[in-house]
C-alpha cells in the first residue's frame, strides 16, 4: 500500500499553477484544496473570493472526476484538480466533499509556505454525493488507465481555463469517449 505524501511534501513537489485536494489530519478531517502559485500572483489576487465547478468524464472504463477553481475579480486565475475515485490516496475525499458545508483553499507561494487562505461555501456537495454513488457501481481501473484518461482529457482541454469553461455545462457528466 502506498502512503500518500504529506501536505508539505506534496506542495514542494508542485509547480506554480498546480492544485491538489487533500484531507486535513484527523480527527475532524476536512477537504482542503492546496494551491501552489507564485507569491506575486497570490498578492495580485487580493481579497477575492473563489468559485468552483465539478464534473466527471467517462473515458471508456475509467471515470475521471474534475474540479475547476477560479479565483480573482479583475485578474482571473483557474486551477484544475483531477480525482481518481479508485485511488487509495484520495480515500474519503468524495464522502468528505459531499458532507462538508465549506471548502478551504490554501495558497502556497514561492517559499511553499501558506500565504493566503480562502474559505467558501461548498457548492459541490450534491455533485460529489451523486458522483460517488454512480462511480462506486462501476468496475475498478488501475492508476495507469486513470493517467491515460486524464492525458486524453488534457488533449482536448489543455489548461484549467478550458476545463472551467467545459464544466459550465449544466450536465453532471461530460462524455468524451
Amino acid at each position: 500500500m502506498t502512503v500518500p505524501p504529506t501536505a508539505e511534501t506534496l506542495i514542494r513537489g508542485m509547480q506554480p499553477g498546480e492544485a491538489a485536494l487533500r484531507m486535513t489530519a484527523p480527527p475532524g478531517a476536512q477537504p482542503v484544496f492546496l494551491i501552489r502559485e507564485r507569491s506575486a500572483v497570490i498578492r495580485y489576487l487580493g481579497d477575492s473570493g473563489v468559485d468552483v465547478r465539478g464534473g466527471y468524464f467517462p473515458m471508456g472504463k475509467v471515470v475521471v472526476t474534475a474540479v475547476a477553481i477560479r479565483v480573482g475579480r479583475h485578474y482571473r486565475k483557474e486551477y484544475a484538480v483531477w480525482l481518481d475515485y479508485r485511488d487509495p490516496a484520495t480515500s474519503g475525499v468524495f464522502t468528505a466533499m459531499s458532507a462538508s458545508g465549506y471548502l478551504s483553499f490554501f495558497f502556497h507561494g514561492d517559499s511553499c509556505r501558506r500565504e493566503k487562505t480562502i474559505i467558501a461555501a461548498n457548492p459541490l456537495a450534491d455533485f460529489f454525493a451523486k458522483a460517488a454513488e454512480r462511480i462506486g457501481l462501476l468496475p475498478s481501473w488501475d492508476r495507469d488507465q486513470f493517467n491515460e484518461a486524464v492525458a486524453r482529457i488534457l488533449g482536448r482541454y489543455p489548461n484549467p481555463a478550458d476545463l472551467w469553461e467545459i464544466l459550465a455545462a449544466p450536465q453532471l457528466a461530460v462524455t468524451h469517449e
